[in-house]
């Protein structure tokens, strides 16, 4: 079977947000006021018949525009966009545990169909009974995908902190439904890894500024040595699995920043002038 690596989001989510009086605006609760639960064996009919669902109670007009509003946000296809797993995607200084859910991303995706299809879009939002949304701005950055986790030959960045590419990309698969991008040669070639250095240099507590001042303090050291040092000097748990950690930009990894050179640890050349200035 094959991996799904992207699925379906929402701009108006479907299960909360509807300007609706109710105390605590939840729409589980208040489908379960509609709707008993059902026993799972009425169900299973006979092929040819079939059981209706029915409501424990007659519904008023206003909840009847609920009901509604809550089936075209499911379906409506101007309120869904693709956005890949969570599983292939890695990205920076998001509020939220998946991308699907910033909200710098889906005001974007909102605002281009508006101008995209402003009928339609003006038609979708008079019957889904929306709350205004506080939208906040650069929220989120170096943003990559790739089509298999830990395939860096295959990642594409979308955006970095320097310019607003990712949003192209986001034009540019709404206009061709294909996503079409450059490889990136060298991961290094942008501001986020100053930025990320300097981050690491000022905390003493984080894990890689340990890794590196342990590093710097030993070098030239083999990894194995690195490892030893780390396990006797430091309270990392997995030191072996934290240096792992930054020789590779896959996943959750904090980063390439040390490769191997014929058995010794060596900082990646695009970094080294840079980590040297750095106090750690």
């Amino acid at each position: 079977m094959q991996k799904q690596t992207n699925y379906l989001a929402h701009i108006n989510s479907v299960g909360e947000n509807y300007n609706y009086p109710n105390e605590d605006n939840n729409w589980t609760k208040l489908r379960n006021s509609y709707f008993p639960v059902d026993n799972r064996e009425l169900w299973r009919q006979p092929v040819g018949e079939m059981n209706l669902k029915e409501m424990n109670r007659m519904a008023s007009e206003k909840e009847i525009k609920l009901l509604k509003a809550h089936f075209i946000r499911l379906v409506h296809p101007l309120n869904s966009f693709v956005v890949p797993n969570k599983k292939y995607i890695q990205y920076q200084r998001g509020y939220r545990k998946s991308i699907d859910s910033e909200p710098e991303l889906i005001h974007y995706v909102e605002n281009y169909l508006k101008q995209k299809y402003p009928d339609e879009m003006q038609e979708m939002h008079d019957l889904i009974l929306p709350i205004p949304q506080n939208y906040s701005s650069n929220t989120i950055y170096d943003i990559k995908w790739w089509d298999k986790r830990g395939n860096n030959n295959e990642t594409i960045l979308l955006r970095t902190s320097s310019n607003n590419e990712w949003k192209d990309i986001v034009e540019k698969r709404s206009e061709n439904s294909e996503l079409k991008c450059h490889q990136i040669k060298n991961n290094h070639n942008n501001d986020k890894w100053e930025n990320k250095l300097k981050g690491w240099s000022g905390n003493p507590e984080l894990k890689c500024h340990q890794i590196i001042s342990l590093f710097l303090q030993n070098e030239p050291i083999k990894r194995d040595d690195l490892t030893n040092l780390l396990r006797n000097r430091t309270k990392i748990k997995d030191p072996s699995g934290s240096i792992s950690s930054m020789m590779t930009d896959a996943g959750n990894a904090y980063g390439k920043v040390f490769v191997v050179d014929k058995g010794w640890l060596k900082i990646v050349p695009e970094l080294d002038e840079i980590m040297r200035s750095l106090k750690w």
